[in-house]
């Protein structure tokens, strides 16, 4: 009776504790929270408006004393900034309507819809006619990440795919329904995604014929590990290989992007959830860019003031009128602008649970066991399941110069799969290299992707 009463006053205690402690744990963070937020906005706002308001007036004054020295007729100098104006006024809309004809815009010859859902549909790639047949296939996950899975198709001259095709590797495409609606994107779990893997990967291996590689980009590939710790059977009847391209694997040390995740109070991310859940029921794409641009220091570009400042540097622009007048450089250019715009961004909302899943990884990280801070259907998930279970190679593939995504973030994949995993840094890359520079992939570009990746895809 007494160890009992004992028992119940110190398990009584203990809580009251813990609250107390996690309380005043959270008012630390909000303390620490508050000066980041303001460092981030002096950083990534204020200060490149001073800067960029200077650099202006210098080059009008440089404009002026170019005349009075001679060196430049005054009429030349007027229209020179007047054709600065044109341009700064003329560089958003460009992005608002080019850059978003354009965005997604790489079709494929025969390619075929083998299945869909209310969110996701299984594209079939073939691969080029009249080159060596590859013997292995590409199943690719995508469909939530910020901004849209239109990155993998982003143009018909630069995307994730065209490599593979080439080299006679088909690929399987897992991507988001145009089709979709703000309904399919509420009903989106964790658990309803790996069912969708489940379905898809099914489709795909059958049609197939063979055993594939699972490639995943960014978070997706933190997702499609979802349903492979949880169907290790099946991932190891569909597939030899797991890629993950610039996956943030433990996201505890994306130290740019996490922060603002891991500084938040418990409280707030809470509050921020319900509240997100009971107006939109999903993350809005407005939330989730601002968080990561706070983290990048980059919410100037996105600015009405960012994108005049844009054009004012690059004259050009106030010459461009429709996708024809558009040099290749410029293609990406703008297209790369829309992608990363607010405006797309508000148009691809995100899925509350997939996001509370990425808070998780970013937040808890991935223990050094190879545990996953999730669970499906009630089972924890782990990285040490898929290496027990399976006989999967694993394959990081990361950039050198990325700021998103370190490829440290892999570095606890080793230490799971030993020397079934193979970590590849690419010096010259950054977190969008693979998609957005197509002559990196020639063999004989000084800054070209070696090793090749499709060679690495293969060699699994």
């Amino acid at each position: 009776m007494f160890d009992s009463i004992r028992t119940g006053m110190a398990d009584a205690a203990g809580k009251g504790m813990k609250a107390w402690f996690d309380g005043a744990q959270d008012s630390v963070k909000a303390v620490r929270l508050s000066g980041w937020m303001a460092s981030r906005i002096v950083d990534g706002t204020i200060a490149p408006t001073m800067d960029a308001t200077l650099a202006m007036q210098r080059n009008v004054a440089d404009a002026m004393l170019a005349t009075v020295r001679g060196d430049k007729a005054l009429p030349d100098a007027v229209r020179e900034t007047g054709d600065r104006v044109v341009s700064g006024m003329r560089f958003g809309q460009v992005v608002n309507t080019l850059g978003r004809e354009l965005l997604g815009t790489a079709t494929f010859a025969g390619e075929k819809v083998l299945c869909e859902d209310g969110a996701y549909r299984l594209v079939f790639l073939p691969a080029w006619r009249g080159v060596k047949k590859a013997k292995t296939s590409v199943f690719h996950a995508s469909g939530g990440i910020p901004y849209g899975d239109s990155l993998f198709r982003l143009l018909p001259e630069a995307n994730l795919f065209r490599p593979f095709l080439s080299r006679g590797v088909p690929v399987y495409l897992m991507e988001l329904r145009p089709e979709r609606t703000i309904e399919d994107t509420r009903a989106t779990t964790m658990e309803s995604l790996v069912g969708t893997y489940e379905r898809f990967t099914k489709v795909a291996f059958e049609h197939s014929g063979k055993t594939m590689v699972l490639s995943g980009y960014c978070g997706n590939g933190t997702q499609a590990w979802a349903w492979i710790a949880s169907h290790p059977e099946a991932a190891r009847e569909r597939f030899h290989g797991i890629v993950n391209w610039v996956a943030p694997i433990d996201g505890r040390e994306c130290t740019s992007v996490g922060e603002l995740t891991r500084l938040s109070p418990s409280w707030m991310t809470d509050s921020s959830m319900d509240t997100f859940g009971r107006l939109y029921g999903a993350m809005p794409g407005f939330a989730m860019q601002s968080g990561l641009d706070l983290g990048l220091k980059n919410l100037f570009p996105k600015t009405p003031f960012g994108r005049f400042v844009a054009g004012w540097n690059q004259p050009a622009w106030g010459r461009v009128r429709t996708v024809a007048d558009l040099t290749p450089d410029q293609r990406r250019e703008v297209v790369g602008a829309y992608w990363i715009s607010p405006e797309n961004a508000q148009a691809n909302p995100l899925p509350l649970d997939l996001v509370r899943f990425s808070t998780a990884i970013f937040t808890k990280g991935i223990a050094p066991n190879g545990d996953i801070p999730w669970s499906i259907g009630g089972e924890p998930l782990s990285f040490r399941t898929v290496a027990e279970r399976t006989t999967l190679k694993v394959l990081g593939i990361y950039g050198g110069r990325d700021v998103v995504v370190p490829d440290r973030t892999g570095y606890v994949l080793q230490g799971v799969f030993g020397d079934r995993y193979r970590h590849v840094v690419h010096p010259q890359a950054g977190h969008v290299s693979y998609i957005f520079s197509p002559k990196q992939w020639e063999p004989t570009h000084p800054a070209r992707f070696d090793p090749d990746p499709v060679d690495l895809f293969l060699s699994l």
